[in-house]
């Protein structure tokens, strides 16, 4: 029924909705013929629940039902009209939205939206479970030797993404934890994905290697745990909330907290000499008696391309100079190893060429040794070849059953493409670090993972702390010089068999007149000259 009754709604109205460009672009592809039903579904995709709980949507819907559909509905609420069944149903519906969503069809959007006030989980009592590779043992081994150490306090965990460091570093929680009566193990990560990715790996290794009753405590976004009675266990804070605790009158609790710490771990370790992050680990490792033992988690152990920044030398007095990393007889590089071993899908790179490339005016301001400005980025999105070129990407791949995640250039890049898209007939979903809560990027990601939806558009989220290990294609949109974006981009389609995930991937870059990379080996080695 929602179907057809956008089907119905006018050619202003749709553009209203799903914006005027995706629908003009989309024309530009198909000589002007676009399927009616096509851009209906594009608008349920696009607003999703909001054609119920948004007056305006829900108010016109209504209008355009059939007096037959008007009454049977109005028979649904328990309800009878003589006259006008319209407007009789513009009142009753408000009595239950819910009934109105599951009449359109939208009962699993329903679902979703009654569950935006849910929380992340608080305590979990956990239990026993687990399994490490080889290469993974070795280095789990040698970090736990590191800990009884008294000499020693800092260590930077180095390997690839998609080669476990999270599995291998909750190996080493485990041990500390069993080895340690009263312990407590604090894991700090920027970002909501990366918490939630610790927070749930815990309590699978802890089923499995744990020996006693523990506590895990989230303390992260949506959470609404106090640090108030934590002394041991395993806590998951996000950076930024525990700034704000630690600015605020609780501060006496983040200073016990601070007393109470006997590891530290810091996932996405590059990040953690910003001054904000630096003083917080200091502060967590330093504040007591016996000082907390500190590890680093990263695939790219530098801040810089440049090898000759300051930043690269910070990162590694910052860790004392002790990388850990693994190696393996035989092979040039443990990226060679772990491909060929399948714990990695084998890469193909493939470039993206666009007319007009060459003609795109890139000046000093525009890219720097970390970042390509928010102008250019801009001007590059609006390139209608560069954007056909994308697209028509895309679709190949879609209709190669492959599972596609693409890094626009901004926001409403983002929504550009996956609007366009979806307006083809191809549906798909863009996650952007401003247009989504934490509900409907939960969704969104539930729908990828599992297989309902084969495209994700993203833009500032996905690049670390997704794991999704069907994905097989990466599409790089977004020119960046930075060489930790890069393996981050590339490493969310690089799962390989043993890890559930591809024996092949390709990795699209869109050609910008930009240098660009095209090797994760190069990428793994880079920074290698800064670690003793």
């Amino acid at each position: 029924m929602l179907v057809q009754l956008l089907n119905k709604l006018s050619d202003y109205e749709r553009q209203d909705i799903l914006g005027e460009e995706p629908l003009s672009f989309a024309k530009s592809l198909t000589e002007g013929v676009l399927n009616s039903e096509d851009i209906s579904n594009a608008i349920i995709d696009h607003v999703g629940i909001q054609l119920v709980t948004n007056k305006k949507y829900r108010e016109r819907l209504i209008s355009l039902l059939a007096d037959y559909q008007a009454n049977s509905i109005l028979a649904d609420y328990g309800e009878v009209s003589m006259n006008s069944p319209w407007t009789k149903l513009n009142k009753v519906v408000n009595t239950n939205l819910g009934l109105l969503a599951k009449i359109f069809g939208l009962t699993e959007e329903w679902d979703s939206y009654l569950s935006e006030d849910v929380v992340t989980r608080d305590v979990v009592p956990v239990e026993a479970g687990y399994g490490l590779y080889p290469y993974q043992v070795k280095i789990s081994n040698k970090v736990v030797s590191l800990i009884r150490d008294p000499i020693t306090s800092r260590a930077l965990i180095h390997l690839p993404t998609g080669a476990g460091k999270t599995r291998t570093a909750m190996d080493i929680v485990c041990q500390h934890l069993r080895e340690t009566s009263g312990g407590l193990v604090i894991w700090l990560a920027d970002t909501e994905e990366l918490c939630s990715q610790g927070f749930s790996e815990f309590e699978k290794s802890w089923q499995c290697l744990g020996n006693r009753y523990i506590n895990s405590y989230s303390f992260y976004s949506d959470s609404q745990k106090s640090l108030s009675g934590i002394s041991e266990g395993f806590l998951v804070a996000g950076l930024q909330k525990l700034n704000s605790t630690k600015k605020s009158e609780r501060e006496f609790l983040y200073q016990k907290l601070a007393n109470k710490a006997t590891l530290v771990i810091f996932d996405e370790a590059h990040k953690a000499i910003a001054t904000t992050y630096s003083d917080i680990v200091n502060e967590l490792i330093s504040t007591k008696v016996n000082e907390a033992f500190f590890i680093g988690l990263t695939a790219t152990p530098g801040r810089s391309y440049d090898l000759e920044s300051e930043e690269n030398i910070k990162l590694s007095e910052f860790f004392h100079n002790n990388k850990i990393e693994m190696s393996v007889k035989g092979y040039s590089s443990p990226i060679q190893y772990l491909i060929e071993e399948g714990y990695l899908a084998r890469p193909e790179f493939r470039s993206l060429e666009y007319s007009g490339a060459l003609n795109v005016v890139v000046n000093d301001k525009d890219v720097s040794d970390s970042q390509v400005s928010s102008d250019l980025l801009s001007r590059l999105s609006s390139i209608d070849d560069r954007n056909s070129v994308i697209i028509q990407q895309i679709i190949r791949e879609y209709e190669q059953g492959s599972s596609i995640i693409v890094f626009a250039c901004s926001v409403n890049h983002a929504h550009f493409i996956s609007n366009t898209l979806c307006c083809l007939g191809f549906p798909a979903a863009s996650i952007t670090n401003k247009g989504d809560n934490t509900e409907t990027r939960r969704r969104k990601i539930s729908r990828y993972r599992s297989g309902e939806l084969k495209v994700l558009i993203n833009y500032g989220v996905l690049t670390a702390g997704f794991d999704a290990p069907k994905t097989n294609v990466a599409i790089i949109a977004r020119p960046t010089p930075s060489l930790v974006l890069y393996s981050q981009m590339v490493g969310r389609a690089m799962r390989g068999k043993k890890s559930k995930g591809n024996e092949d991937c390709r990795i699209y870059t869109v050609i910008d007149n930009i240098p660009e990379f095209n090797s994760v080996h190069r990428a793994f080695a880079h920074w290698d000259r800064f670690w003793g």
